[in-house]
């Protein structure tokens, strides 16, 4: 947002954010996994986290992801650092970004300071707690009557969202049978070919985040607390999201430092010889580093952003829209047609479905809100909410006038049309959707 507000709306400067956050993540984990193991070890795992598809493309993206990913490698150089609790204020900051995906490293946090700081471990939890929840708490104190509908909440409760639709449901929910057909579960999911390509993504550097550390075991290396750490963190995360039935690429950076990290370690505990763990390095990054030129040469990432309207037409719909100006700017079918419009005009928007079609907003309520002037325009696509139907059937299309492809922007009005042009609307909206 804040990005934004300087620079104006624009696919760049929207994925900014996150490639600076990309970027700066990878010399904070070549001096944690210094602190830990060694410079040899840090410029390993910093020159794997730099090649890895998985972290590229989700630098690439529009979400906050590599931003959580700078964040959690914060908070575990904090706690290597001596300042568990300052790493518990980090930690509980990630959370504000990607909520409980920010705390899969947490295990491996509590066992290392469990291990190295203990009396601090209560600091830590206080200090995660306190910054973590503090947004939901102050937030809740709106009524939801002056804020906007969370979204994926089923009641409108910030906890209901983060604790529910963002939590247990991510964990446990379950996937659509299309989704699960592209996208199995299973524990080998991280090295298939099919669906989302992880072996691409992630799988070529997961294979030598475990042999390398596995042979360097088998000659005799004993590993400190801070190699453990890591060792957990990979753990951790490459089970759960193996079996997690919602998956996404994105999520991935929650475990690809610890896979970067495993790999340094791993090549620099091998040998002292600088010749052979260059050579271990260059064998482990060579298919990841193949998938990163790929990555990039295709722009490829996981954008969450799915608008299909370019910045110049978002700039022509905000300067249509600001010429009859009500208390609502448009309202909306879609969280994801109207979030280019809610960043860039910072104006109310009336959301009439939520997450799978949940109604927001009764058909009456609207009709009401239309007949008083609180809003004229809407942005409209197929759906079966009774909301969208009436908005479809008391509206005629103005997308042209705003500079919009047909289908896109409507004008609201009190009397319904004839059945026929509302069938055709229906289809309109529907070729867009």
């Amino acid at each position: 947002m804040a990005a934004v507000k300087l620079f104006g709306f624009s696919g760049v400067v929207v994925r900014l954010p996150e490639v600076l956050a990309g970027v700066a993540a990878i010399p904070l984990l070549y001096d944690l996994v210094r602190r830990v193991s060694g410079r040899t070890a840090g410029l390993g795992a910093a020159l794997a986290l730099a090649v890895l598809p998985a972290a590229i493309l989700t630098a690439h993206s529009d979400t906050m992801d590599s931003l959580m990913l700078l964040l959690d490698v914060g908070a575990a150089w904090l706690v290597v650092a001596g300042s568990p609790v300052a790493a518990g204020a980090v930690l509980g900051l990630a959370f504000n970004v990607k909520l409980f995906e920010a705390l899969l490293v947490a295990p491996a946090l509590v066992v290392l300071i469990g291990l190295t700081a203990r009396r601090k471990l209560p600091g830590f939890a206080v200090a995660l707690a306190g910054l973590g929840l503090s947004w939901m708490a102050i937030a809740s104190l709106t009524p939801l009557s002056h804020r906007p509908w969370p979204f994926g909440s089923a009641d409108g409760s910030i906890w209901n969202v983060v604790f529910d639709y963002d939590g247990l449901d991510r964990a446990s929910g379950a996937a659509s049978a299309a989704a699960l057909r592209v996208d199995p579960p299973g524990l080998l999911r991280l090295l298939g070919t099919g669906g989302h390509q992880y072996l691409w993504l992630v799988g070529t550097a997961l294979v030598p985040a475990v042999v390398l550390p596995g042979i360097a075991l088998a000659r005799g290396w004993r590993p400190r607390a801070g190699v453990l750490f890591f060792g957990l963190w990979l753990l951790t995360g490459v089970v759960l999201l193996s079996f997690m039935q919602r998956m996404e690429p994105r999520y991935l950076d929650t475990v690809t430092p610890a896979i970067a990290a495993a790999v340094g370690i791993g090549a620099a505990a091998i040998s002292r010889r600088g010749a052979v763990v260059a050579c271990c390095l260059a064998a482990a990054l060579a298919a990841p580093a193949a998938g990163a030129v790929w990555v990039a040469g295709q722009h490829r990432s996981d954008a969450g952003l799915a608008s299909r309207l370019t910045p110049e037409q978002i700039t022509s719909l905000s300067r249509y829209l600001a010429k009859q100006p009500t208390h609502y700017e448009v309202a909306s079918a879609s969280v994801d047609r109207a979030a280019p419009l809610i960043v860039r005009d910072a104006r109310p928007v009336l959301m009439l479905a939520g997450e799978g079609g949940h109604e927001l907003v009764a058909p009456e309520r609207l009709a009401a809100l239309v007949a008083s002037g609180g809003v004229r325009y809407a942005l409209l696509s197929h759906s079966s909410t009774p909301s969208v139907i009436w908005a479809l059937h008391h509206s005629r299309d103005v997308s042209r006038a705003a500079g919009l492809p047909p289908g896109t922007l409507y004008r609201l009005t009190a009397t319904a049309r004839p059945p026929a042009r509302a069938r055709s609307a229906r289809r309109a909206a529907h070729h867009r959707a």
